[in-house]
This record gives C-alpha cells, sequence and structure tokens, in this order.
C-alpha cells in the first residue's frame, strides 16, 4: 500500500494521533474519533497539508545539539505531591507561566468521563498544570489544540512526545501560521504509547485490573506498574506491552524527543528526580531562573547517568528495523 497520504496513513493503522494534521486541515477533513483520527475524503482538497506536517510519512528530522543535562526535581510542595517523577515539566511551566514567557501551555489532562483517558487541555492557570501533572500513557492528540489558541494567544509552550516534537519542527517549516505563537517545546521521554481502548484492554486482560480503579501508572526496572485506589499494586514486564503498543511506534527511532527545547524523563535519574535534556538556550535560562525562583533544584547529571540513557536512545535507533513502504 502507498502510504505518502494522511488518509492512507489512518487507514493502515499507523496513525500516531499526533494531532497536528488536524489543526492544519484548512477544511476540517481530519476530525477526532476516540483512538484514531477520521478522514473525510469528500471534504479534502488535497492541499497536502496534512501530509507536510505527518510524522510517520516525513522521517527526516533536525537533531540539536545538547547544551547541558541535569536531574533535578520540583521545590513545589503541590507539585511534588501529584508529579510523576521530579515534577521538573510542571514546575518549568509554572515558571514561565509566572514570569510572561508564556500565555498557555498545550498539555494533556485526564478525562472526566472515562478513566485514564488523556485530553488536549489548554493550561491558562498554575492549577491548570498541577492538574494535568503526571505521565499519561495513552496517546493524546494535543497538537489539535494549536488551531483554536492561534489567534488568541501570542506564546505558549508545547509539552509532547517525540512524534509530536517532530511534527512540530515540520510546522515551523510548512504550516507556519499554527506554530509562530510556539515559544517553548518541552519533550517527554518516549519508547511507545498506546490506544485508549487497546490500553484498557491490556489492563483487563494482563493485569486483572478495572481501569476505573487505577489512581498512578508507571514505568520503572523494565516493568509498567499500577497503583489502584484500593493500595494494590499490579506489574508486568514492559516487553509484555508491546502488542498493545501504537503501530507507528515500532517505526520511531527517537527517544527523546531530539529537536526539542528540553526533554526531561525519569530514565537516568534516582527515585523523586528527573533527567533534564537541554538544548536551547532560552530553555537553559528557564532553568535558572526556577532555580532562583526556588521552585527547582537541579544538579549535574553524572556521565554514568548520560551513558545510561544513551543506551535507551540507542536500543530505540537500532529497534527501528522495519521502514515503511512509503
Amino acid at each position: 500500500m502507498e502510504l505518502k497520504s494522511v488518509g492512507k496513513i489512518i487507514e493502515s493503522g499507523l496513525c500516531a494521533f499526533c494531532g497536528a494534521c488536524i489543526t492544519v486541515c484548512p477544511k476540517e477533513a481530519v476530525t477526532i474519533d476516540s483512538d484514531e483520527p477520521t478522514f473525510d475524503s469528500e471534504k479534502c482538497i488535497e492541499c497536502k497539508l496534512c501530509t507536510l506536517v505527518c510524522p510517520v510519512i516525513n522521517r527526516g528530522v533536525e537533531e540539536i545539539p545538547t547544551l547541558a543535562s541535569y536531574t533535578g526535581r520540583t521545590l513545589l510542595e503541590e507539585v511534588a505531591k501529584v508529579a510523576q517523577d521530579g515534577g521538573v515539566v510542571t514546575t518549568l511551566l509554572i515558571q514561565a507561566l509566572n514570569e510572561g514567557m508564556i500565555e498557555a501551555a498545550i498539555v494533556c489532562h485526564l478525562s472526566d468521563k472515562e478513566p485514564l483517558r488523556p485530553e488536549p487541555l489548554v493550561a491558562l492557570t498554575k492549577q491548570d498544570l498541577i492538574a494535568s501533572a503526571g505521565s499519561k500513557y495513552v496517546s493524546c492528540p494535543s497538537l489539535s489544540s494549536l488551531r483554536e489558541i492561534v489567534d488568541k494567544y501570542k506564546s505558549v509552550a508545547v509539552v509532547g512526545v517525540p512524534c509530536q516534537v517532530k511534527a512540530i519542527q515540520f510546522m515551523r517549516k510548512r504550516a507556519p501560521r499554527y506554530a509562530k505563537r510556539i515559544k517553548l517545546v518541552i519533550g517527554l521521554f518516549c519508547t511507545e504509547s498506546y490506544p485508549y481502548t487497546k490500553f484498557c484492554d491490556m489492563l483487563r486482560s494482563k493485569m486483572d485490573v478495572d481501569p476505573s480503579s487505577v489512581v498512578r501508572s508507571g514505568i520503572k526496572h523494565g516493568k509498567f506498574s499500577v497503583k489502584l485506589s484500593s493500595g494494590e499494586i499490579h506489574s508486568i514486564r514492559i516487553k509484555e506491552t508491546k502488542e498493545y503498543a501504537r503501530k507507528s511506534c515500532l517505526f520511531c527511532g527517537d527517544f527523546v524527543a531530539e529537536s526539542a527545547d528540553l526533554s526531561v524523563g525519569s530514565i537516568g535519574s534516582e527515585e523523586g528526580w528527573s533527567t533534564i535534556v537541554v538544548r536551547s538556550q532560552r530553555a537553559k535560562d528557564l532553568i535558572d531562573r526556577a532555580i532562583a525562583s526556588g521552585l527547582l533544584e537541579v544538579r549535574e547529571l553524572s556521565e554514568d547517568s548520560k551513558s545510561f540513557v544513551h543506551k535507551f536512545v540507542s536500543l530505540k535507533k537500532r529497534r527501528l528495523e522495519k521502514e515503511l513502504p512509503l
């Protein structure tokens, strides 16, 4: 099958669910329907904008050199209580919002209607950011929010996984109207994500867990674990989750969101801390200001920890054994 159109990508089940095509389509031919976008060929005018920004179709990406590597944690008690690891992403966004660097941040929060389903959120306050804290392992089409904010705010931050960060880079070059307001891109370390339906199926069939009972989830030491409202913890090996992951993740070789201003994840840091890879001066300056404001604590990342992160970077690149039939 020739996969040089978003319609074919969706049809083949290879969509990354990043949300970029939904934003750039001038005729709203691409819309969200549960776990996947839907493509209406009758509305399509073949402008190719969706194809030009799709991170699955477009393979090349600019890797930005690293300026600094840290391990860090929040000093805000209300963030530490809800953070996945060190609370670094939430804390930096709070700093950026407080000082006026950004007016809004595009993040994901959990739905009030369906347990564990993430939804895009345009966060405008500290409370919004704290409410969205914590990792979500289900795919969230957060870039679809760029369409609604493009004429509302002059400066926004976007938090996303590698495929979304890659799409932003393409949008800046090929659909700049929707990316020109983005002043800060924070990438998240990612091996794979899961469609909502498959994720819930995995919880039920592999872990004997009701999704509505899960209060926290995480990945540590090669295992995916969930904590239930009862206090019980259920775990399975990461390799047992692979069959439930998005197909597009098999064709992604980016673990650390290589073109983000900074990237954050737990790999390489001790419990309660986050690894921070800094690539732009604006991100480094933001971290310095958060430290000066008493919001964040950081240490230089050790060489051993850098090597450990690089191991995961290399593993994901090596996993990219197959090539999409593009």
